[in-house]
C-alpha cells in the first residue's frame, strides 16, 4: 500500500463489512500524512475507531464523522449502541493522571463529529447517577480536546442519546458543562450546533463567545430555536447581543 495518502473517503458500501479493519489499517499506512477523512454513513463506525484516527493522525486538517438521522431517532438503533464518539467508554484513561487520551490532530481546522451518552438505559439507578457523572466529566473532556485545536475555523458538534432531552449530563454548549474550555479557538470562523437537541446557550454563554472567539460569522442552530419558542414574540436577550454587537453574523 502507499504511504502517503492525503485524503480518504470511505463510502457506505466500502464500510458496510468490518469497518474497524479499514479504519485500523488506514491508520497503519497513512496515519502521518492523512490530512482529510470524510466518512459517509458514520452510524457505521465504532467509538474506537474515532479515537484511534483523534490520536494517531497528526496530520489531519479536515475529519468529517458524522451521523445525522440516528441524531433524532436513536431508537432506530438494533443492538442499543450509539453513533459517534461515546464520551464515557471512548475516555481511555491514562494510568498515570486519569485523564482522556489526547487528541494530537492539533492542525485541524474543520471538524465535524457526533458525540455519544454512553449510558445504558437498562441499567439499575445506582448505575445510571455513576454513569451520568462518568458522562459530565466524558463531555468536559471533549471540550478541553477541542479547545486545543487552535487552528480550528469550522465546528460542527452533534449529541447522540437514549434521553435526548435530559437536563443535566448533556453536550449543551453551557459554560457549566465545560464550554470555556475552549476559549483558544480564535480562528473559529464557523459554528453548527443544529444537532444537539437541547442547547442552554443565555446571556452568559453569548458574552463568553464575543469575548473569546473574534472570528465568529456563522452560527446554525439558534435561529430555528428561538422561532420556535418565540414565534410572534420579542428576541431573546443574547440574540439581540449578538445582532448589536455583531451585525455582520449570519444566524442560521
Amino acid at each position: 500500500m502507499s504511504g502517503h495518502i492525503q485524503s480518504f473517503i470511505i463510502g457506505i458500501d466500502f464500510i458496510a463489512g468490518p469497518g474497524q479493519y479499514y479504519i485500523y489499517e488506514m491508520t497503519r499506512y497513512w496515519s502521518q500524512t492523512l490530512e482529510s477523512l470524510n466518512i459517509y454513513n458514520a452510524d457505521l463506525i465504532s467509538s474506537s475507531d474515532i479515537q484511534l484516527v483523534l490520536t494517531t493522525c497528526p496530520r489531519l486538517k479536515s475529519i468529517n464523522c458524522f451521523c445525522y438521522w440516528l441524531l433524532w431517532m436513536p431508537n432506530m438503533l438494533q443492538d442499543g449502541s450509539l453513533p459517534g464518539l461515546n464520551v464515557i467508554t471512548s475516555t481511555e484513561s491514562d494510568t498515570n493522571n486519569d485523564r482522556m487520551v489526547d487528541w494530537v490532530c492539533l492542525e485541524l481546522e474543520e471538524l465535524k463529529l457526533t458525540f455519544a451518552d454512553g449510558r445504558s438505559a437498562s441499567a439499575e439507578e445506582p448505575l445510571l447517577s455513576q454513569q451520568e457523572q462518568q458522562v459530565t466529566q466524558g463531555i468536559r473532556r471533549i471540550y478541553e480536546q477541542i479547545g486545543r485545536l487552535e487552528k480550528l475555523k469550522k465546528l460542527t458538534i452533534g449529541w447522540c442519546s437514549t434521553d435526548r432531552f435530559a437536563e443535566s449530563a448533556n453536550l449543551n454548549m453551557s459554560l457549566q458543562s465545560g464550554m470555556g474550555h475552549m476559549e483558544k479557538l480564535k480562528m473559529l470562523s464557523m459554528l453548527d450546533i443544529n444537532y444537539i437537541p437541547k442547547v442552554n446557550i443565555g446571556m452568559e454563554e453569548t458574552q463568553w463567545m464575543l469575548d473569546h472567539w473574534p472570528m465568529l460569522k456563522t452560527i446554525s442552530g439558534l435561529r430555528y430555536r428561538y422561532r420556535i419558542v418565540r414565534e410572534g414574540g420579542d428576541e431573546p436577550d443574547y440574540i439581540v447581543l449578538l445582532k448589536s454587537r455583531r451585525p455582520w453574523l449570519e444566524l442560521r
